[in-house]
């Protein structure tokens, strides 16, 4: 009995540390609960950090970022699957990153140079297959050749892994739909898909000689800009929502955009009297850019389509990140942005993210709502709300799952030990009565005894 009440008395001063202690740490604990990918990518300039004038690293954090060398990045990305597709949709800049990734990580592949995207077919593939063998050797050098249109007899499948990365040439995002419907809609292996838009986007401000297809109105009109870009990229987001239905969830590829990279307005093509027009320091830089920039985010987050920030690259964090020529990366800052890049296809990939409208959203919101930038600004902070009332949810439930099942066990213990009181002071109830009966018989018995003698 005494050993009983001392084990109660033990689980109640557990029970009651658990539910004033755990509760009270809750906001502490939460802080520490591991990020959405959402926020892990929109925070990517906290955690990256300069080593020197030619090097990163990323800092210490709960996202999974790290430096990946080739190696690495041939065996988590490129040459993991069987069979892997790597799209690269865009114009010049969605081009270089094709053949940086090319020439760095596909063995025997060597694209020379940067041609004029003018002068680049529409659609470039490099195909690279690996065997299964080389890839998970430390070794990145005395790779096999291997034909990737060899024969199942000369080697059976699983016996080596192909990669195959596509450039597809598109500088408008009004003409980008057709595009993007058949990319999706690839059937054959793992595939991703890089987008990068809105450079040539800019050509009613910046260029006299390329008219923007579909512009809807009069160049070097800002308003006209505004109804043509949130019209598209509305389009764009409802034709990705579209393919992505039209296939299994297991089958979707892997979206992502690369933000818009800022301009370099001290280039030659936006200096001197002749360039006055593209007004490059007042205007198209400071304030056209970020427009293009927040409609195209706050629109792929609805469909949880992560665009993978750059402007952090040239906020004084990276001085070998530059634009000599105002527009595009120069070589020494590609393997960073490749790092994001990867980074992020492997944070998604790990999430299990699944893209697309999420249930319960019947419809994207209008595109023209984020135009302003007080509403981006708004609509941001309910996001970043959003993702963390989310987050803390997981948390939220684990904490009351403990105190629920303490509190279960206390009653449990309490029945039990209520049970156990009740049915100790009946017993002795029911032997006090016996024994006192009993005596009441012996003495009647005494009593005859006594009468009869």
């Amino acid at each position: 009995m005494r050993s009983r009440l001392c084990w109660f008395l033990c689980t109640c001063v557990l029970f009651l540390f658990v539910v004033s202690v755990l509760p009270g740490d809750f906001d502490s604990a939460a802080e520490e609960v591991q990020p959405t990918w959402w926020w892990c990518v929109r925070h990517m300039d906290y955690y990256g950090s300069r080593v020197n004038l030619s090097d990163f690293r990323w800092r210490g954090n709960p996202c999974g970022f790290r430096v990946m060398d080739v190696k690495e990045l041939q065996q988590e990305v490129f040459f993991r699957e069987p069979k892997s597709h790597f799209f690269f949709v865009g114009d010049s800049i969605a081009y270089r990153n094709f053949v940086f990734t090319v020439n760095s990580f596909f063995p025997f592949m060597r694209i020379f140079g940067y041609s004029r995207i003018a002068d680049v077919d529409d659609h470039v593939v490099v195909d690279a297959s690996l065997r299964g063998s080389e890839v998970a050797s430390l070794n990145t050098t005395g790779y096999t050749r291997v034909d990737s249109n060899a024969s199942s007899d000369m080697f059976p499948i699983g016996s080596f892994r192909n990669a195959t990365a596509h450039f597809l040439k598109l500088r408008y995002i009004s003409l980008s739909l057709p595009l993007i419907s058949r990319t999706i809609g690839v059937e054959d292996g793992m595939c991703v898909i890089l987008l990068y838009m809105g450079t040539w986007d800019l050509n009613w401000q910046v260029n006299n000689r390329n008219e923007v297809p579909h512009l809807g109105g009069p160049a070097r009109k800002f308003s006209v800009a505004i109804k043509y870009w949130t019209k598209h990229v509305q389009k764009l987001m409802e034709t990705i929502q579209h393919a992505l239905e039209q296939k299994p969830v297991d089958r979707h590829p892997i979206i992502m955009f690369l933000e818009q990279l800022p301009l370099n307005c001290s280039a030659s093509r936006f200096t001197g009297r002749a360039n006055s027009f593209k007004r490059c320091e007042d205007f198209t830089a400071p304030v056209v850019v970020p427009f293009y920039r927040r409609v195209l985010t706050a629109m792929a987050w609805h469909l949880n389509i992560p665009v993978i920030p750059t402007q952090h690259l040239f906020n004084g964090n990276y001085t070998f990140c530059t634009l000599s020529d105002g527009v595009h990366l120069d070589p020494p800052c590609m393997m960073l942005v490749q790092q994001h890049i990867w980074n992020t296809y492997l944070l998604l990939r790990r999430e299990k993210v699944i893209q697309g409208l999420p249930p319960g959203m019947g419809m994207l919101p209008n595109a023209m709502r984020f135009a302003k930038e007080k509403s981006y600004l708004e609509w941001l902070r309910w996001a970043d709300a959003h993702d963390k009332m989310n987050n803390n949810r997981s948390y939220l439930s684990s904490v009351f799952s403990v105190i629920l099942i303490f509190a279960l066990f206390q009653f449990f213990l309490l029945a039990r030990f209520s049970g156990g009181c009740i049915f100790s002071f009946l017993e002795k109830r029911r032997l006090f009565r016996g024994k006192k009966l009993w005596n009441s018989d012996v003495n009647d018995n005494n009593a005859r005894d006594n009468d009869t003698g």
